[in-house]
């Protein structure tokens, strides 16, 4: 008998149709349009946070500092005797991240640094930095935005807090300050070496500033904790900000150089004239007026003066020039006030209070007292 095999018809697959294909395409690329910017935001919020914490992290290793050394800040730039590996005596000029290495756990840079230093060119007393020792990249002193310096051979992205600078420094690339440079006092006298009440009064303007090298900075430098905890308080005075024309953390030793400020602190940039601040910048016109008031400062005055100062502003200028609060976050830069906390400051921030949140002490010389911590 023969069998017949019955052969079951196969359905054919539907694909989708062009219309169908088009919509689903549509779909996916609304929704990663949609996804995409939280996810980039997400990334800047962890990098924003990161630099914090790196930052956090330089601020606690200053505080150690002082803890070590009686109560007292590293110095913005200082003198340092040393002998290197192979017997030889002198001294290298060295920036406060040199200073803070043994506090962030980085004491072998600290000693290559000294091991290997070798002779300025014409010198036998004065060190400066080896080039191997130049390329080390320490990952706390960069910003994870700051790409010119995160993770980079030398990259430093944050600066101390150095208080009101003159425009005649302010101004200048690998510029400097001294509490002595404004006559503050309005005496006609001012300038390093001039004592007194400019000096007394530019302290108090800011936290950190250089230690006595010779005859080029001021001496008796009140750079300590204790001096801004019975000022404005270590709540209410940065300690540490951002500068994307810092660095490199190496400045000066490098370069054989004493300034350099402009690449390792930032400061309020004061207009003088003849040296003094200029005419109804602050609230004193004699030098009895300004020992009580010297720093009270006029709103409607400060506000109009130039504003190159403020956070962010001219964020393409050069390297080791404008030294002012800037970074490549949005809409503003991270702090760290001189109590070790943290906090983000906003752009915006109005310059009156940027000011009161530099100075350390401006309360003795007629300043009001900060009611706004932002």
């Amino acid at each position: 008998m023969t069998r017949t095999r019955l052969t079951a018809a196969r359905r054919s697959r539907r694909g989708f149709t062009l219309i169908e294909l088009l919509v689903v395409i549509s779909i996916i690329a609304v929704l990663a349009s949609l996804i995409a910017p939280a996810v980039q935001s997400a990334r800047r919020t962890a990098r924003k946070v990161q630099c914090l914490n790196n930052m956090r992290q330089v601020g606690l290793a200053v505080i150690a500092f002082a803890s070590s050394a009686n109560g007292s800040l590293p110095p913005v730039v200082q003198d340092v005797a040393m002998t290197n590996a192979q017997g030889q005596a002198g001294s290298m000029y060295i920036g406060w991240p040199v200073a803070i290495l043994p506090t962030l756990d980085a004491t072998a840079i600290l000693k290559n640094i000294r091991n290997n230093a070798v002779y300025v060119s014409g010198s036998t007393t004065r060190f400066q930095m080896g080039t191997a020792e130049q390329s080390a990249g320490i990952e706390a002193f960069g910003c994870p935005d700051d790409v010119d310096s995160h993770k980079v051979a030398g990259g430093l992205s944050y600066v101390l807090n150095q208080g009101f600078w003159p425009d005649t420094q302010w101004d200048l690339a690998n510029g400097y300050n001294d509490a002595a440079l404004i006559n503050w006092n309005l005496d006609g006298t001012y300038g390093i070496g001039s004592g007194g009440g400019d000096e007394t009064m530019g302290y108090s303007t800011g936290v950190f500033w250089p230690a006595q090298i010779g005859t080029s900075f001021s001496v008796n430098v009140p750079s300590s904790l204790d001096f801004v905890s019975t000022g404005d308080g270590t709540t209410t005075t940065i300690m540490l900000t951002e500068n994307i024309q810092a660095g490199p953390w190496h400045y000066p030793s490098s370069q054989n150089l004493i300034n350099s400020h402009t690449r390792l602190g930032y400061g309020v940039r004061i207009p003088t004239s003849a040296g003094a601040p200029t005419t109804g910048l602050f609230n004193a016109t004699t030098t009895a007026q300004a020992a009580v008031r010297g720093l009270q400062t006029i709103d409607s005055a400060f506000v109009a003066i130039d504003d190159r100062w403020v956070i962010n502003k001219n964020l393409g200028a050069a390297i080791g020039t404008t030294p002012r609060p800037s970074s490549q976050h949005v809409s503003g830069v991270n702090a760290v006030m001189c109590d070790g906390s943290g906090k983000f400051l906003n752009e915006q921030l109005d310059r009156m209070i940027l000011s009161k949140l530099t100075s350390s002490n401006g309360v003795s010389f007629g300043e009001a007292t900060l009611t706004y911590n932002p």
